[in-house]
């Protein structure tokens, strides 16, 4: 049986940036990566952004890592292979081919994969998910052919997805359970403008719907929504939210919530085991609650926090959290902790095209949603880490 030092499962941007941060500080223990892509890192921020979705950049630059870098690094990376057993007793992980690798220190970095509309005709040809590369290029394949397409969801995905179908000129429909978009974030205000970006690029919203069925043969010809509605559609791409995937942990064991439970040094419940990334969730120091975030530059903070814990050097994870993009004309940013309780209220600031939302207690900033304001990102971002108010003056539209 194989003996590592640094196990890691999980090759994304969360474990592959605690591999560097490991080897910075530890130059002689064996480090292992179990990563079930066939790719080397690469930057899934850029799957579904119009520079790398329309040709604007060559293909290699998605990737971030390439072989020498492991290699140079002494770090061994098992593509294609997934974990199907943890023995935390006896410190051992089963492969799902058959290997098995005992650890002494291990970090669970499996990131979220993206949950499935499981309905009548669910396998039909051209439906298809955002989440590697490998789905990015079989939509790349198709949908230039393609003489209508479907985004289902109101989320990330959808938006992002949109902005490029746009770009292409495809007769482009969307569809989504709330009465607007990020209606689990924003409210009917903040909606409208990002519903105005939508209308000028020509995309049909539906609203306040789901779909109920796939309709077509072998290959997907359209939906049929809750309302009745029967949406044509020869390409239908799905993003409806992402989940972590436990199957080779034993949850009696490991503490799981909706993800990983760990303290601000990512550690488990379990000696030896931290957790990191889009599977983890993390008690945060300054913002006093546990959060779980399907965010690139927050697995990569806590990648670069999780490695240099795993080797003896403690610290907490402190990083505020922001995901910033772009598209359909709209600027649009979350900012820290934008998740409602019973103990944080709300000040909004709205114009005709612009939007800000704080969620604060008592004493301070705790997060915000930003729309077409960049301007006030910086201010926000050090007024949440300093654990500082900002007046409705501070905050300029």
């Amino acid at each position: 049986m194989r003996q590592i030092k640094y196990l890691i499962v999980g090759g994304g941007i969360a474990g592959t940036t605690a591999s560097q941060s490991i080897r910075q500080n530890d130059t002689d223990g064996s480090i292992a990566i179990i990563s079930n892509e066939p790719h080397y890192l690469y930057s899934r921020t850029l799957l579904s952004k119009p520079v790398f979705f329309l040709d604007k950049i060559p293909a290699e630059n998605i990737f971030i890592k390439k072989e020498d870098w492991y290699i140079q690094n002494k770090i061994d990376i098992l593509k294609s292979v997934s974990a199907v057993d943890l023995n935390t007793e006896k410190q051992i992980v089963r492969l799902s081919n058959n290997d098995e690798i005992q650890y002494e220190k291990l970090l669970i970095a499996i990131g979220s994969d993206p949950v499935n509309l499981n309905i009548e005709g669910c396998n039909l040809s051209g439906i298809f998910y955002v989440r590697t590369l490998d789905d990015i290029q079989k939509i790349k394949a198709v949908v230039k052919t393609a003489k209508s397409v479907i985004c289902v969801g109101g989320g990330l995905v959808g938006f992002e997805m949109c902005d490029v179908l746009a770009k292409l000129k495809i007769p482009t429909s969307i569809i989504f359970r709330e009465p607007y978009f990020f209606g689990n974030i924003l409210d009917a205000k903040a909606g409208a403008i990002l519903e105005s970006g939508l209308i000028k690029n020509n995309i049909q919203i539906i609203n306040n719907s789901q779909i109920q069925k796939f309709t077509g043969i072998n290959a997907v010809a359209g939906v049929i929504t809750s309302h009745n509605q029967n949406i044509q559609g020869d390409l239908i791409i799905v993003g409806i939210g992402s989940q972590p995937q436990f199957s080779f942990i034993n949850s009696k064991i490991l503490n799981i919530n909706k993800g990983i439970v760990v303290n601000e040094y990512l550690e488990t419940n379990i000696p030896n085991v931290w957790a990191a990334g889009d599977c983890a969730e993390n008690y945060h120091p300054v913002l006093n609650e546990h959060t779980q975030l399907g965010n690139w530059s927050n697995s990569q903070i806590q990648g670069r926090v999780v490695g240099q814990n795993m080797v003896g050097k403690k610290q907490p994870m402190l990083y505020i959290s922001a995901y910033i993009t772009t598209g359909l004309g709209v600027n649009l940013a979350f900012l820290g902790s934008i998740k409602p309780s019973d103990s944080k209220r709300e000040i909004v600031k709205i114009s005709s095209n612009a939007y800000i939302k704080l969620i604060v207690d008592d004493q301070r900033v705790l997060g915000a949603v930003l729309i077409n304001n960049p301007q006030n990102i910086s201010m926000v971002l050090k007024a949440i880490e300093n654990k500082h108010m900002l007046t409705e003056e501070e905050v300029k539209l």
